[in-house]
């Protein structure tokens, strides 16, 4: 019997760039401001992103100082777009297609690693179990999860590819986060919500591997 393939396989780059990207979302624009953020906050020389997408975010690397930046994503499309667009200009970058409620993760350690609105789409317990192994201690991790505020989760863009995402993400408690993370040696820093489009918010979760 074949196992169901994931939705996210099946929804083209250029749908979800548009989707994210839409003023009346502004996600795209929220997320990599993210990132730039903690890249120049925490210097990492080791970087990994969860749910990396077509590598948003990759533009503010610094490979003087980011040496490895390794990005997880479970579309192979997603992965190649990644390449294209920064393989030249990060040599440290190495790109898994993995399924993170299947697959394990590569034993590659990592002083920064980020998600953008993954969380909501994995399982809490193995994903905090996996960094344990690979966040060294007094390394970070940044998670960013959405408050719909009484809206859908999925905004309504008119770009029907993405709104079977409502049939599989959850919408998830910071306090549950929180959680789980503490459980596997996770200590919340800091929580920060910002506002974006569509009457949501984000929520930013930044853990320290103790």
């Amino acid at each position: 019997m074949k196992k169901p393939v994931n939705p996210w396989k099946n929804i083209p780059a250029e749908d979800y760039e548009a989707h994210m990207g839409n003023p009346m979302v502004g996600q795209l624009q929220a997320l990599t401001g993210i990132t730039q953020e903690a890249l120049k906050k925490y210097l990492p020389p080791r970087f990994m992103m969860l749910g990396c997408c077509t590598g948003n975010g990759f533009e503010h690397v610094n490979p003087e100082i980011t040496k490895q930046v390794v990005g997880v994503d479970i579309n192979p499309d997603y992965l190649k777009i990644a390449r294209k667009r920064y393989g030249s200009g990060i040599p440290g970058l190495q790109l898994f297609c993995l399924d993170l409620n299947r697959d394990a993760l590569p034993l590659m350690e990592a002083d920064l690693v980020m998600g953008g609105l993954i969380l909501e789409y994995v399982n809490l317990e193995k994903t905090a179990e996996a960094l344990q192994q690979i966040i060294p201690s007094g390394g970070t991790a940044v998670f960013v999860i959405q408050q719909s505020e009484g809206s859908s989760f999925v905004s309504d863009t008119r770009i029907k590819s993405l709104e079977i995402l409502t049939t599989i993400s959850r919408e998830l408690d910071p306090q549950e986060v929180q959680r789980v993370f503490e459980e596997y040696r996770f200590l919340l820093q800091e929580l920060q919500e910002i506002a974006i489009p569509g009457n949501k918010k984000f929520i930013r979760l930044v853990f320290e591997k103790v």
